[in-house]
């Protein structure tokens, strides 16, 4: 059988005979800010509602199927073609994000589709998205490098994570078609 016994730091004078093993930990004190946290079943949730949302593939359809109707719509010319974007805010914008929005207009070898997701924007709220959370998601970068005084990471698969100035947590997070293997540019150094 095995038996649990936890000491206090004043009465631990080392592990007993026999321990199979022994650790240490801490109680935080309660004054301490909590960190934000979100649970691992509501991130793999949210990312499952955008796994219905495919850039390159997805349509304004798809994304009204998943997310409902815009908060906000906009509409401007981008290189000579019309183009959207929604913008989902507050509770439309989902648990953990701040904003989430959607850019439609894709020139594809097909020609232009107007109506197919260029781009889709995560604004999480500060804390819920860490380095080290991006890192074991994703891995790491296939470049990295800066946009003013904040790291940016880039992945092939489509994925450029900004982090704040700190480089903790991620500020932004902006999916998009496969971006193909470009030559040099930064070397990755999370």
């Amino acid at each position: 059988d095995v038996v649990r016994h936890d000491y206090c730091v004043d009465a631990w004078t080392g592990p007993p005979d026999g321990a199979y093993c022994y650790f240490k930990s801490r109680v935080p004190p309660r004054h301490k800010k909590k960190r934000l946290f979100i649970d691992d079943d509501l991130l793999i949730n949210f990312f499952l509602r955008l796994a219905g949302v495919r850039p390159g593939e997805s349509t304004q359809d798809t994304v009204r199927t998943q997310f409902g109707a815009p908060s906000k719509m906009s509409s401007q010319k981008l290189e000579g073609y019309d183009s959207t974007q929604w913008i989902y805010e507050g509770d439309q914008a989902r648990r953990g994000m701040t904003r989430v929005s959607v850019d439609f207009g894709l020139l594809t070898p097909q020609g232009y589709r107007a109506d197919v997701v260029r781009a889709m924007r995560l604004d999480p709220r500060p804390g819920i998205f860490k380095r080290s959370t991006v890192l074991a998601g994703w891995g790491l970068p296939q470049r990295a490098g800066k946009d003013k005084d904040a790291e940016v990471f880039f992945y092939e698969a489509g994925l450029l994570v900004y982090f704040d100035k700190d480089g903790g947590t991620a500020q932004a997070m902006v999916f998009t078609p496969r971006q193909p293997r470009s030559e040099g540019g930064a070397t990755p150094r999370p």
